[in-house]
């Protein structure tokens, strides 16, 4: 899978990066030169080149789909337990069907056991947002998407305000727009990349001290111990990075779950593949033998072995992430070059292309992008090679969160900065 990932990034940076590049230049020197090139190379820029970007992540995603594994908690086990008073008696068709009367021989037991559970029930169905205010940053850690739901409102809010207070004093135009809009992206990339590596943090640490945790109670199953007896008895702080998720199976344990059960849910709670898949080794050995120490050395010896996969897997792929970023380098240089001197260098009369976007030569300047200082034709061509250098950098980036860590969220860093790059530049020129 490794080959066939580095032969992929391989041809990602030979066709959807310096190919793009190479047939830009042509189209966008022979428009301004002859003209009759803008609209195939708008066609180009804002349609075929990414449509091939996300073709290649969704292939690139097939690839590497049995890298993940998908588990939840065994809602059949939860329910085979019966109500939360024991399962003693069904107390539904009383409740249900005389009300006033179970109140009157029981002094209002049944009323009162309806509305506890009904404020259990709510209570769990908004126990999320209570941890979200409680502990925000480890619920960012847990899951970064939950940063979306704050800052993708904030951004609208934002792209919106400012076009409105533009459009009032008469100052809008597709320049403006450009500008507000990569704002918004860089917040909204930017604070999501933030919650992302503290995930990221989050799950190394927990794969890290997964094989010990594992030797552990190998070690303490070969003593005689059951494996419920050596989880009730190890003591948290002696691994460090798995210290919250042992006390929370501690918890599960006292309060009477099977161990199989308090297994799947410490490996739903950690949200990695490596402990999921040490866990449902670890199950599907409880429940077919009582000696399960041997199992749980092959279950820690695959941990490790995973984990330094994962470590390679970087390691190798992390050369191909370099590459992209010299690519965009060279796309922003050449795009540069082109506006800056190329451009600029043409007489009045070479410029025999289409107006630009908004009618006015030479829009823009400080704080916005697009200004080239040139005729119409030169304009429209300067707007559509920074929307290619746009659209390339957020692209490319997301290429190479999916190739480094295997998840297209981890190029929201990567994305971030390119175009934070991509962006300063074009304010430069």
């Amino acid at each position: 899978m490794l080959e066939e990932i580095s032969a992929l990034a391989e041809g990602y940076v030979a066709l959807l990066v310096a190919g793009p590049l190479f047939l830009i230049t042509i189209l966008v020197i022979i428009g301004l030169l002859v003209g009759g090139t803008l609209n195939p190379l708008r066609v180009f820029i804002y349609f075929v080149t990414p449509l091939l970007s996300v073709a290649f992540l969704l292939y690139l995603g097939q690839i590497t789909a049995s890298l993940g594994i998908d588990v939840d908690v065994d809602e059949h086990d939860i329910a085979s337990r019966g109500p939360i008073d024991g399962g003693s008696e069904d107390t539904s068709q009383t409740e249900d069907a005389t009300p006033s009367a179970a109140a009157a021989t029981d002094g209002g037991h049944a009323a009162r056991e309806r509305a506890n559970r009904q404020r259990l029930e709510w209570y769990t169905r908004l126990s999320w947002l209570r941890q979200a205010i409680v502990t925000p940053l480890r619920t960012v850690a847990r899951s970064p998407d939950t940063v979306l739901y704050v800052v993708v409102p904030v951004g609208v809010v934002y792209v919106l305000t400012r076009i409105y207070l533009a459009a009032t004093q008469g100052e809008l135009d597709i320049r403006a727009i450009d500008d507000y809009l990569i704002h918004a992206i860089l917040f909204v990339a930017g604070t999501f990349s933030v919650g992302e590596y503290l995930h990221s943090n989050r799950e190394r640490r927990i794969e890290r001290s997964l094989p010990d945790f594992i030797d552990r109670l190998a070690d303490q199953t070969e003593a005689g111990m059951t494996l419920t007896r050596a989880v009730k008895e190890m003591n948290p702080d002696s691994i460090p990075g798995f210290q919250r998720q042992i006390q929370q199976l501690q918890a599960d344990l006292q309060l009477g779950a099977r161990t199989s059960e308090a297994l799947r849910r410490t490996a739903t709670r950690a949200e990695s593949v490596l402990v999921t898949r040490a866990i449902v080794l670890a199950t599907n050995a409880l429940h077919a033998s009582g000696d399960i120490a041997p199992v749980l050395r092959v279950a820690a010896d695959e941990a490790q072995l995973d984990r330094r996969l994962a470590q390679r897997r970087r390691q190798e792929l992390f050369i191909y992430q370099v590459i992209i970023y010299i690519s965009m380098f060279v796309f922003v240089g050449i795009t540069g070059v082109l506006v800056a001197i190329f451009i600029p260098s043409l007489p009045t009369g070479a410029s025999v292309g289409p107006p630009s976007v908004g009618g006015a030569p030479g829009v823009g300047g400080i704080g916005s992008i697009g200004g080239s200082g040139g005729g119409p034709g030169r304009d429209a061509y300067t707007l559509v090679l920074f929307h290619g250098a746009i659209i390339q950098s957020l692209m490319a980036g997301l290429v190479a969160g999916r190739m480094g860590a295997g998840r297209i969220p981890a190029g929201a860093k990567h994305a971030t900065i390119l175009l934070a790059i991509v962006y300063g530049i074009m304010l430069l020129l």
